[in-house]
């Protein structure tokens, strides 16, 4: 058996027992949210249940709808949230390299081990937060792996691609990135301006105005404010903002952020190898290093920042009158327009990282959206899951293109991310 064969069987061997061990691990809370949903119907009717709850509480249509539906049967998700992690990370590797490619497939599925366990707990692992995150975000890659295709798109991954529109556009994140992306690349890329496309884009319409101009939005809304956010209604435009630049400050200076640091790791190879030098490519790159080891000085405790620089926690008042926050903020959108400068000058040398490009964009308008909720902060670390795949996606893609040419490197890698991969299960 040659060495290649031996790496092969050693991928297979890891995603499938890996898988086993997540759908084995998950468990229903008798608490909470996941309570709540498995006795949604206990005294009502599915159809009289989802009539009200969309009336008066949420857009997630199909969403809601599978999960009350299904949430008691334990083999659903049992199977469902490996199953979903699986189609996620096979669509990421045909979404990169344009089939479905086991080294990228391990590979992403590594990666989305290395989330942070905050964003992951309630975003993946909770049964509740599957239905509404890891569900739509699986669905989402689907489809976007046949959008993507510059080829002809047959009737049956067409067909599929538009139905999982049905789950993926009942999250306003998901649906949000789907508008966008379908947008821009029917208006930037002639390849795509065909029936297929013009169908997906009429059916994502559809599915979205459904979530977004339910009623119950408007009431959830304001019923929330009052729970979470009293006055939020009235509160500046500045001050909402604010409340959504903090969510993407949290992306930058978590301490647990190994996503993020592979990307500034990468940015910084790009702009060391492509970079012409020059005083902004210097800036740049000072600015990644400094964030680097800040991060560092984070992770092991080498340091105390403070309580309000560099610091992960949501803003409260002691952090909203400290200098040392809005200092925080700029640092961490230099470092920001660091990722994109460097992802920049590698679009000049390979036009396909535009695309990794413009998704993180608006990955971070997704986050950015946060800013008009008054849930900004009581979503907990959930919100950001969807941003984590999209970076963890671009780590992989930046990779592929530039730097898979040493086959004794990739496999060195590789090794040790399954590693990390396992340690952190």
């Amino acid at each position: 058996m040659s060495a290649n064969d031996k790496m092969r069987n050693a991928m297979v061997l890891f995603v499938i027992t890996l898988l086993i061990a997540i759908g084995m691990r998950v468990e229903l809370q008798n608490f909470a949210d996941d309570f709540i949903f498995s006795h949604a119907l206990d005294h009502t009717s599915l159809h009289d249940y989802m009539i009200k709850r969309y009336q008066g509480w949420s857009g997630r249509f199909t969403l809601d709808a599978l999960m009350v539906s299904t949430i008691n049967y334990h083999i659903v998700w049992k199977i469902g949230i490996p199953a979903s992690l699986l189609i996620l990370c096979a669509s990421v590797s045909k979404i990169i390299s344009g089939k479905v490619n086991l080294a990228l497939t391990t590979a992403f599925l590594c990666l989305f081990m290395l989330i942070p366990f905050s964003i992951n707990e309630n975003a993946a692992w909770w049964v509740t937060g599957f239905y509404n995150y890891l569900l739509p975000v699986s669905m989402l890659s689907y489809s976007m792996s046949v959008f993507l295709k510059t080829g002809k798109v047959n009737f049956s991954e067409g067909f599929a691609a538009v139905i999982s529109l049905s789950i993926s556009c009942f999250n306003e994140q998901t649906a949000f990135f789907t508008l966008a992306v379908t947008i821009i690349a029917i208006a930037i890329n002639k390849l795509y301006r065909r029936k297929f496309s013009y169908i997906y884009l009429l059916f994502s319409l559809i599915n979205s105005a459904l979530l977004f101009l339910s009623p119950g939005n408007f009431i959830r809304a304001e019923k929330e404010s009052w729970r979470w956010l009293p006055g939020f209604k009235e509160m500046p435009l500045l001050n909402k903002l604010t409340f959504g630049f903090d969510r993407i400050h949290q992306t930058v200076v978590m301490h647990d952020g190994v996503i993020f640091g592979i990307i500034c790791v990468l940015s910084l190879i790009i702009i060391r190898k492509f970079s012409q030098k020059s005083k902004i490519s210097l800036f740049f790159s000072s600015v990644l290093v400094i964030h680097l080891i800040l991060m560092l000085i984070k992770h092991f405790h080498l340091a105390d920042l403070g309580v309000a620089f560099y610091n992960e926690e949501y803003l409260n008042a002691q952090r909203w009158i400290s200098y040392s926050r809005y200092l925080s903020y700029l640092f961490s959108l230099l470092v920001i327009f660091s990722v994109f400068y460097a992802m920049a000058i590698a679009t000049v040398q390979r036009n396909t990282i535009a695309k990794p490009m413009i998704a993180l964009l608006i990955g971070y308008a997704t986050i950015a959206m946060l800013s008009f909720s008054p849930t900004v902060f009581a979503s907990w670390m959930r919100v950001l899951f969807f941003w984590e795949v999209i970076a963890a996606t671009a780590c992989l893609w930046i990779y592929y293109e530039f730097l898979r040419d040493d086959e004794s490197r990739n496999t060195w890698i590789l090794a040790g991310l399954m590693l990390a991969a396992a340690m952190s299960f």
